[in-house]
């Protein structure tokens, strides 16, 4: 019996500690368009993303994208993080949107709609994130708990 507490301490133990995961496969259909990123870009907005919302222990691997010797593939993320421990019932709002002269609509708002699942810290309180043209830019306000 002794045994079996100890396994079952070590198992639950281990899985307290497993890393949460996000993956996900970016086409670039932006309004009639096919865009195409790089794979530092998208891993750095997601980074950013994952800090903005609290993760802790942050990896992003990429693959695909725009290549150095000319070959376009659609991105594809994978992420591994912890979620944030929550001290206390402090709440941040904060505004993100897309820079006006190159938004990168489709992209951000698939990071941040991906994520967003995971986060139950993170409330969306106002958002525009339709990238209908090849011009359409994002925003969102969120409040976040700290």
């Amino acid at each position: 019996m002794k045994k079996f507490i100890a396994l079952f301490v070590m198992v639950f133990s281990f899985a307290s500690f497993a890393k949460e995961t996000v993956s996900f496969t970016y086409f670039g259909n932006e309004g009639g368009r096919q865009s195409y990123y790089a794979c530092d870009y998208v891993e750095g907005q997601t980074e950013y993303y994952l800090e903005l919302f609290g993760a802790t222990d942050i990896e992003v691997y990429c693959h695909g994208g725009i290549q150095p010797w000319g070959s376009v593939q659609p991105v594809s993320i994978n992420a591994k993080f912890n979620l944030p421990v929550i001290a206390g019932n402090s709440v941040e709002s904060v505004k993100v949107q897309g820079d006006t002269w190159n938004p990168a609509c489709g992209v951000n708002v698939r990071i941040v709609q991906s994520l967003l699942k995971k986060f139950t810290n993170v409330e969306v309180v106002k958002k525009s994130d339709s990238c209908a043209f090849h011009n359409s830019n994002y925003s969102y306000q969120f409040n976040i708990a700290r």
